[in-house]
């Protein structure tokens, strides 16, 4: 795997960390998804990518989030 853009949930603890930290060791940039923002970004700082505080259960808030993603990482 390489060259794409891994967007993972729960990544600021626990197994979305270690997801996050897999797929970024496998070569794609990571999108740190949690509502802890500021373990989001910071998982997402160490591995090179973008980290997102937001709440998955909030649907619109997730369609924000993917806009962005989408414009930031592609």
């Amino acid at each position: 795997m390489a060259d794409g853009v891994a967007v993972i949930t729960g990544a600021a603890s626990g197994i979305g960390e270690a997801s996050a930290r897999r797929f970024a060791a496998a070569g794609l940039t990571v999108a740190a998804l949690d509502r802890d923002g500021e373990g989001a970004a910071r998982v997402a700082g160490e591995l090179g990518g973008a980290g997102y505080g937001v709440d998955d259960a909030d649907a619109a808030a997730l369609a924000e989030v993917a806009a962005r993603i989408e414009g930031e990482l592609g």
